[in-house]
């Protein structure tokens, strides 16, 4: 009576004991490295990746931006990475001579981090006689096309690659895109196409940049940008939509000395980012044989006009800056003598002025971010 008692009590206690083996199990997992190496290809034709990024469960990434790719599987490079659970990158595809672009691509999508760990864990414990401790992670696009494989590089004409009794009872694993060897999919998804760059991105850099008087920057600068994005110069950013700027001119006597009599503006608008792009887009379309990845959005104030303009710096001499015929129908592409380059306005506006700061702007006497002006009794000049 007393032993029957005591299997029954028992039964439960050891199916716990199961399930929280199997629990630790899956949670030691999210917290381990899992590949050491990655790869970086294509199955259908020459690629670009400039920037692939696998996060991790442990809060940890690597990027599998590894430039041209040609074929399966392609680069490698040393990683340290566990169970991914998000993708993001940008790439390109080129023609089949590998000397033009074809579309560009950009991706940013969750992964299943959950059922990830089981393919990875059920690989690697596939092998009756094949011992690699770590993996190697893979990112396979083929045009908009993602891909994430996993696998242990167990090559039959090198090793046993003999499978253990009901190692995969899921149908997890399958042979890679060459039949070389033993995969698991961890992801499988399209990215967004497009037959120019996405802005901001790899492939079209901008970042804001300012020029007001005397050198000096704004005392602050706001710009809020067809993403949503709120940013100020040095930031990133796609086009501009809406533009908050104060900024001073400090008072000097005949010669030369600050006299504390400055003149304040401010200026608050909006700005047509549609429009903004297909000004942008002209010019960086403009040329024969130079593409820019890397431009700016300046903020330009004279006295009270304040002008916010592209540019993708080709300078004549340094590059080859020829037209393309008919690149530019609407005259929109003009030459500027302080950049040394062409350039493309996006607003042009006229500020409010005043004698003294305007209540909404920067506190001058009060923050120490400006005591280095005039006004500020603190500081001679």
């Amino acid at each position: 009576m007393h032993k029957w008692r005591l299997n029954v009590i028992c039964l439960p206690a050891f199916f716990l004991l199961l399930s929280c083996s199997a629990s630790s199990k899956q949670e030691d997992i999210y917290q381990q490295t899992v590949a050491t190496i990655g790869n970086s290809g294509s199955t259908t034709g020459p690629h670009g990746v400039a920037s692939m990024w696998l996060q991790d469960t442990r809060g940890s990434a690597s990027d599998f931006g590894y430039g041209a790719i040609h074929g399966y599987p392609s680069k490698s490079s040393g990683i340290n990475i566990g169970v991914p659970k998000h993708v993001e990158g940008y790439w390109i595809k080129f023609d089949d001579n590998d000397e033009n672009i074809v579309e560009y691509y950009r991706i940013s999508a969750p992964i299943d981090y959950q059922l990830a760990a089981k393919k990875i864990d059920t690989l690697n414990h596939y092998y009756q006689n094949f011992e690699r401790q770590d993996g190697t992670m893979q990112v396979i696009v083929d045009g908009p096309r993602v891909r994430v494989f996993f696998t242990k590089k167990c090559f039959r004409s090198r090793a046993d690659c003999t499978p253990n009794n009901n190692a995969d009872p899921q149908g997890y694993i399958e042979r890679s895109p060459t039949n070389s060897t033993d995969v698991v999919k961890l992801f499988d998804g399209m990215g967004e196409a497009s037959n120019i760059p996405f802005p901001n991105s790899p492939f079209d850099q901008r970042q804001i940049s300012q020029k007001f008087q005397l050198g000096r920057s704004a005392d602050r600068l706001i710009i809020k940008d067809t993403a949503g994005n709120i940013e100020t110069y040095g930031s990133g950013i796609t086009s501009p939509t809406q533009i908050t700027a104060f900024w001073r001119t400090l008072g000097q006597d005949t010669s030369g000395n600050f006299t504390g009599k400055n003149k304040y503006f401010r200026l608050i608008a909006s700005i047509d980012g549609e429009q903004s792009e297909k000004a942008i887009q002209t010019l960086r379309n403009y040329y024969k044989h130079f593409f820019g990845k890397v431009g700016s959005i300046y903020v330009f104030a004279n006295n009270g006009q304040l002008s916010v303009i592209y540019s993708n710096f080709c300078f004549e001499g340094v590059k080859d800056c020829r037209p393309k015929q008919g690149a530019d129908p609407n005259h929109l592409i003009k030459y500027s003598d302080v950049l040394g380059t062409n350039y493309v306005t996006l607003y042009q506006g006229k500020a409010e002025s005043s004698n003294t700061p305007f209540p909404d702007g920067p506190d001058y006497n009060g923050d120490p971010r400006y005591w280095n002006m005039p006004e500020h009794d603190s500081v001679k000049h």
